[in-house]
């Protein structure tokens, strides 16, 4: 008669499996986590600059232009801010550039802002 032997443990191929298992695990944590906060990020940049946007829309409103006002605003690109006759309006945006165009069928002024994706274009007043 053999005596069995009552060997408790786990195989070499027990725990290859298991660690195989634990790494796809974890990696797919990691990546989960990282998608979501790159994500996370860029929402919180698009609405920032949404809002950057609507305060100039409603800064140009305000100020009843009657003529094409173009000179008077200036882009600086090394700290990106925005003025309006040395008041800074937003600063840390993405605004490339500010234009203003007439419309002589309707009399209105138009402004428009450019991003590097997309531009924006509202009527800024009436001549």
């Amino acid at each position: 008669m053999r005596k069995k032997s009552k060997q408790s443990g786990f195989t070499l191929v027990e725990l290859l499996v298991a660690m195989v298992c634990a790494t796809l695990a974890i990696s797919m944590i990691i990546s989960t986590l990282f998608f979501i906060t790159f994500s996370t990020d860029e929402l919180i940049r698009q609405g920032s600059e949404g809002y950057r946007i609507k305060t100039v829309k409603r800064y140009i409103l305000q100020q009843e232009h009657t003529s094409n006002p173009s000179s008077d605003y200036k882009i600086n690109p090394e700290d990106k801010t925005l003025s309006h006759h040395d008041t800074v309006i937003v600063s840390d945006t993405e605004i490339l550039d500010i234009q203003f165009s007439d419309d002589e069928n309707s009399n209105l002024i138009y402004c428009i802002l450019v991003l590097p994706n997309k531009s924006y274009r509202f009527v800024a007043g009436r001549k």
